[in-house]
């Protein structure tokens, strides 16, 4: 906790001067606070001498007001209903200078999501709600911190973690800013960015989660000035997905430091606005590319014996427009979302550690310094609480039958089995290697696999591809 405290003197005046600026010209927000240990929404006006007990009260009382939270732990345990949902032009301020330590939001309900169906969530922000200065765990079955899915709401100096879930979902078609923030040991996802959202993602500290970063389907994110380390994968695009990443130290994750699947096409840099991400101690590759487009990756610092797939390290500008080869045959193919150790890095293994105007910047010291170390052999299964473990692939004689492909999801909880059969009644539970998984279907037809593996990912739900030898 002292490197959160650390990191939240620097933002602190930088996060009140933007509360500030935010209203310039307009009237000044309402302050109303809530504490409780003092409060009583029977009685209280909202003064600091007479407090609300719960935020569930003061949201229901008051609008385009900032609720300033005491320290301790807001729960059903002391009147809370979920999830806590902040309305337009409300701040639910905590204490920015810890993060958050000293105010816990723990718990969560049942959300309709206009997009996901239904979810359990802690806070949802509305449209220009700003949640500042606190920490968000839910630790309910598929548990989701903060939810956002509409407007332009604010996430900043606030402390997510432990939630079984994600840790940020951001979907539909919102912005938003999610900065200087720490996510922490998150189940799946430290932030799963989906649908068409495009928010801003800046400065983070994000680590041993699933996943630091999911991207999905048709998003944008901007993905700036972030430490993403000790995960799984640090970020994983797929989908058709547009990303752009700058800045960001993406290193000791136990798989890879960036996946890019599918038909994405991130940006980690072109000629003209160069990456200037580093990469460093990932577990087997910095950068591991499936995508059927080429991956713009100009101007990092990147060690490209540690890559895999189309990429390009002299890009001038993105794929958009570009017609893949077609497709091999499916016994050729690789695994969508790879179980199995990635293939050989192309011709691009040749190249040199891109260099930063023309000096290497330097790996900064972790910012969690009590994260456990890289283990010397990564896990090689999706990140739902327990990896699985699948045996490496037989080489293909010649006249082998064509290949067929196994769909199977871990089973990180008894409602695994359940959520699966929501989507497909015919899954069923099974062992592999050791592992215990659902088994979705076994398919001739990769591409069946393959979309079947993006419904999954829609209800957080996170799938592995295999081959099945014969």
């Amino acid at each position: 906790m002292q490197m959160v405290k650390q990191l939240g003197v620097i933002v602190m005046s930088l996060g009140l001067m933007l509360i500030i600026s935010d209203r310039l010209g307009a009237e000044p927000l309402k302050v109303i606070h809530v504490n409780p240990t003092t409060g009583n929404d029977q009685t209280a006006d909202g003064s600091e001498a007479n407090p609300y007990k719960t935020i569930t009260s003061a949201l229901r009382r008051q609008r385009q007001a900032t609720i300033k939270l005491a320290d301790g732990t807001y729960s059903t345990n002391t009147g809370e209903s979920f999830p806590l949902t902040v309305p337009a032009e409300v701040i639910l301020l905590g204490n920015e200078a810890n993060k958050g330590e000293s105010i816990l939001i723990q718990g969560g309900g049942s959300f309709r999501s206009l997009f996901l169906g239904q979810q359990n969530v802690a806070v949802v922000l509305q449209d220009r709600a700003q949640l500042r200065g606190v920490t968000v765990t839910n630790s309910n079955p598929r548990g989701f911190g903060v939810w956002i899915e509409k407007g332009s709401p604010t996430v900043s100096n606030s402390t997510i973690t432990n939630n079984t879930q994600d840790g940020i979902s951001i979907t539909g078609q919102a912005s938003g800013v999610v900065s200087d923030n720490v996510l922490l040991k998150n189940g799946a996802n430290g932030i799963t960015v989906d649908s068409l959202a495009t928010p801003e993602i800046r400065h983070n500290a994000i680590a041993e989660n699933g996943f630091g970063i999911s991207v999905r389907q048709n998003s944008a994110p901007q993905i700036i000035g972030n430490q993403i380390l000790q995960s799984q994968d640090g970020i994983v695009i797929q989908g058709q997905a547009r990303p752009l990443l700058r800045k960001n130290e993406i290193r000791s994750n136990r798989r890879s430091g960036v996946v890019v699947l599918a038909r994405a096409i991130p940006d980690l840099g072109i000629a003209s606005n160069l990456g200037q991400n580093v990469f460093a101690d990932n577990g087997e590759q910095d950068i591991h590319s499936t995508s059927a487009y080429p991956t713009a990756a100009n101007g990092n610092q990147v060690d490209a014996s540690k890559t895999a797939g189309n990429i390009d390290f002299q890009a001038q500008k993105l794929a958009i427009g570009y017609v893949p080869p077609p497709s091999p045959p499916a016994s050729n193919s690789a695994p969508v979302v790879s179980p199995l150790r990635p293939p050989t890095p192309t011709s691009n293994a040749g190249s040199v550690i891109v260099s930063l105007n023309g000096n290497p910047p330097p790996v900064s010291g972790a910012i969690l310094p009590n994260l456990p170390p890289v283990v010397t052999v990564p896990p090689k299964g999706e990140p739902v609480n327990q990896p699985i473990v699948i045996t490496p692939p037989r080489t293909i004689v010649p006249n082998a039958p064509p290949a067929r492909w196994r769909l199977v999801v871990p089973i990180a909880s008894a409602h695994t089995l359940n959520q699966v059969r929501a989507l497909f009644p015919d899954a069923f539970a099974s062992n592999r290697g050791g592992r215990s998984v659902v088994q979705v279907g076994a398919y001739s037809d990769r591409n069946i696999a393959l979309q079947r593996l993006e419904q999954l990912a829609q209800i957080g739900l996170q799938g592995a591809i295999e081959q099945i030898m014969r």
